[in-house]
């Protein structure tokens, strides 16, 4: 059976835990860390709010993953020199805003915090270690259903001139 037969035989009724925390995030934010306490509700903002370590100073270190937080976040486009890309019509003309200043284009990306067993945080925003944890989810569930946390190794693969943060399992 080709790989096109079996996909469009698969039952997509069944809901995948990546879709979960796809439709979740989507909505707002993913969570699967408990708030219950306002010390809870401290370390999620905290975590969150810029006091995670970068996820890229940990290459090749072991994190034993017990929770995930994941938003959507606007990022603006950039050029190769580093410069807004603006918005246009048909004309090529920038499109501007209520103000007159030319809008910027802008992506959604995925920011993650990644919550060790160890209290530790570690955050990125990227696509890589999104798509990673849907593929993690998907064969492991999500962390509320883990007996204990499970050990990353967080990992930069390169993909022509750019570079891809990921992770592998430990």
């Amino acid at each position: 059976m080709s790989l096109k037969n079996a996909i469009a035989r698969c039952d997509h009724a069944a809901v995948l835990p990546s879709s979960i925390i796809e439709n979740t995030a989507a909505a707002g934010f993913y969570c699967s860390k408990q708030i219950v306490t306002d010390e809870d509700k401290k370390a999620v903002y905290n975590a969150t709010n810029g006091e995670a370590k970068s996820l890229r100073e940990a290459i090749n270190v072991k994190i034993a993953l017990k929770d995930i937080y994941i938003e959507p976040v606007a990022m603006e486009k950039t050029n190769a020199n580093g410069n807004p890309v603006y918005a246009t019509n048909e004309n090529g003309e920038p499109i501007l805003d209520e103000f007159g200043e030319p809008i910027v284009k802008t992506d959604i990306a995925p920011r993650i915090v990644l919550f060790d067993a160890d209290g530790t945080t570690y955050g990125c925003v990227s696509n890589g270690v999104y798509n990673s944890l849907k593929k993690l989810c998907n064969l492991m569930g999500t962390p509320d259903t883990w007996e204990k946390p499970i050990t990353i190794i967080p990992k930069l693969v390169s993909n022509g001139k750019n570079q891809i943060l990921t992770f592998n399992l430990g």
